[in-house]
């Protein structure tokens, strides 16, 4: 599970579990996990790129 909310009572459902940030921001609102979402994809996408 990736999840930018340090205290959800649901992580203890996962195996793993990565926290994007330690503490709850509720000012900044979703930007650490699309900033993560969109780093991740983007750096999938060129490690693929280069294998074809």
């Amino acid at each position: 599970m990736i999840t930018q909310h340090t205290q959800n009572l649901i992580t203890n459902l996962f195996d793993q579990v990565l926290n994007l940030t330690s503490t709850n921001y509720v000012q900044i609102g979703n930007y650490p996990l699309e900033f993560f979402c969109d780093y991740f994809v983007r750096r999938y996408a060129s490690l693929n790129e280069k294998r074809k």
